[in-house]
C-alpha cells in the first residue's frame, strides 16, 4: 500500500474515533486528525528502517575513520512520537466527558498504534 493510501486509511479510523468530537470543534478536529494520521504511518515508516537497520549505523566520516551513530531514523522517530502522542491527547481532550473517558480514550488510541507495530 503506498503512503497516501495508509494516510487516507489512518484518517478514517481516527475520524470514526472521535466522531464524539462536538460540532463547534470539527474543523479544528479535522487538522488534527490530518497530522495525527500522517505521523502515525511515518511513525510505522521509520519504525519499519530502525527494524531493518538496526538502532545503530556504521558509516565513515570524512578523514576516512569507520564511526557508529544513532540510525536517523531514531532521531527522527523519538521526536515524532512525542509530538503525536500531544496531537493524540488534544484530539481526546476536545471529545466530551468526564476527565477518565478522555484519558481511557487516548490510551487505547495510543495501545492500537504500538500494538500494530508488534509483528
Amino acid at each position: 500500500m503506498d503512503t497516501e493510501a495508509e494516510i487516507k486509511k489512518e484518517k478514517r479510523r481516527l475520524t470514526a474515533l472521535f466522531r464524539g468530537v462536538p460540532e463547534g470543534k470539527k474543523k479544528l478536529t479535522a487538522g488534527l486528525i490530518d497530522e495525527a494520521a500522517f505521523m502515525s504511518v511515518t511513525l510505522r515508516q521509520l519504525r519499519e528502517a530502525i527494524n531493518t537497520d538496526g538502532p545503530i549505523v556504521y558509516g565513515t566520516n570524512g578523514n576516512g575513520f569507520e564511526i557508529k551513530q544513532e540510525h536517523p531514523a531514531q532521531k527522527s522517530y523519538n521526536v515524532m512520537i512525542s509530538r503525536y502522542t500531544s496531537v493524540i491527547k488534544a484530539l481526546a481532550d476536545l471529545l466530551p466527558g468526564s476527565k477518565e473517558d478522555t484519558v481511557r480514550k487516548a490510551g487505547e488510541a495510543l495501545a492500537a498504534f504500538v500494538a500494530a507495530g508488534k509483528p
